[in-house]
């Protein structure tokens, strides 16, 4: 690390005393990068029905990007840890995001789910993506706009079942 960041260990050291202080510095920065472009992408557009795609796009971008991705294989416990506790702080702040987006969703509209499990499943399937990328990053926009703009004859009824319906058509993307 220290030659990649070109100064000497003894410097490293000074700011990151140890390998956990390094890996969680590194996590708030990749965290902040992407709230900031999250935010930013948000923002962006006019309207919730382009919220929500620049979102989900700019969440694909970011994780087919994201070079953080090489510390499963290094750090596995650390990483499955970081998603484990960050999973409550990036639904709450995708559903206050994208809360109004989400709230006209389908799922949402029809009472099958509120803009929180929606946020949730986002988030969710995110960290899914980043722990186990599929090879084509749009699989995951095509999930998600199946998903949530689709209108079913057969309503869910539970989250399991959201869930379920979910995860059938990530398996068949």
């Amino acid at each position: 690390v220290s030659a990649s960041a070109r100064v000497s260990r003894p410097t490293l050291y000074r700011y990151f005393p140890t390998k956990e202080a390094l890996l969680l510095a590194l996590a708030r920065h990749e965290q902040d990068r992407f709230d900031v472009g999250l935010r930013a992408a948000v923002e962006s557009a006019p309207t919730s029905d382009e919220q929500l795609e620049r979102a989900t796009e700019y969440l694909v971008d970011f994780l087919h990007e994201n070079r953080a991705r090489q510390l499963i294989d290094v750090e596995p416990l650390f990483v499955l840890d970081r998603l484990r506790s960050s999973l409550p702080v990036q639904t709450t702040a995708i559903a206050e995001l994208l809360g109004d987006a989400l709230s006209r969703t389908p799922p949402v509209r029809r009472g099958d789910a509120t803009p929180h499990d929606l946020a949730e499943m986002i988030a969710r399937i995110a960290m899914s993506h980043f722990l186990l990328p599929h090879p084509d990053p749009e699989a995951l926009l095509r999930t998600r706009k199946q998903n949530l703009r689709s209108e079913e004859s057969e309503p869910c009824r539970t989250r399991s079942r959201l869930f379920l319906r979910h995860l059938k058509l990530t398996i068949c993307n």
